[in-house]
């Protein structure tokens, strides 16, 4: 998947070189942590407080 930018094509395997690979680990790890984060807030949370301490979730 080669895209033209400006003169020079660009892979996408790109961030995938050393220099990039700990930055392009880094932002997979915090997504998917906020991924993760959002999950809990918005399905497991309300769940969890319903059935254990009978709160609404509304």
């Amino acid at each position: 998947m080669d895209e033209v930018f400006g003169k020079r094509r660009v892979s996408l395997l790109w961030i995938f070189k050393p220099d990039l690979l700990r930055v392009t680990l880094l932002g997979t790890l915090r997504g998917l942590g906020s991924h993760g984060g959002y999950y809990a807030l918005t399905t497991f949370l309300p769940t969890h407080l319903r059935t254990t301490h009978g709160l609404p979730v509304l």
